[in-house]
């Protein structure tokens, strides 16, 4: 491989689609905007995973999922489909949280299937994978 190993995935895509009401919104424009803020993180997110969690043979690495303050703040009267991609890649971010205590100290567990939360909660998006 030209590029050398991934260790890491800055998943930063996203589109907001035409300003209108929600009434008026054409149905393919907001199937677009899940389509690439929504179905478009989790692959590629998937594609990273397998190449680097050690569960596929990777050396591990992490993911970033960038949202938006519309996830929790909405959009009033205006993308709203748009709150909503950002409210559901919040939601994918927490995918990584393990169900057993984080260890306060060394490396992310091997064992883990989609990851390792680091940082506080609440809006930190790096999931460490092992």
């Amino acid at each position: 491989n030209k590029l050398g190993r991934l260790t890491h995935l800055v998943n930063n895509a996203g589109i907001v689609g035409r300003v209108n009401r929600l009434d008026a919104a054409d149905p393919a424009m907001i199937r677009q905007v899940i389509d690439l803020n929504v179905t478009g993180a989790i692959l590629v997110a998937r594609e990273a995973v397998r190449r680097m969690s050690t569960v596929h043979g990777g050396q591990g690495g992490a993911i970033v999922n960038l949202s938006s303050a519309a996830a929790t703040l909405g959009s009033p009267g205006e993308f709203t489909w748009y709150a909503a991609s950002k409210g559901a890649i919040d939601g994918h971010s927490c995918l990584g949280r393990r169900t057993q205590p984080r260890r306060a100290h060394g490396p992310p567990d091997p064992d883990a299937t989609g990851g390792e939360r680091r940082g506080g909660g609440g809006g930190d998006p790096v999931v460490a994978l092992g």
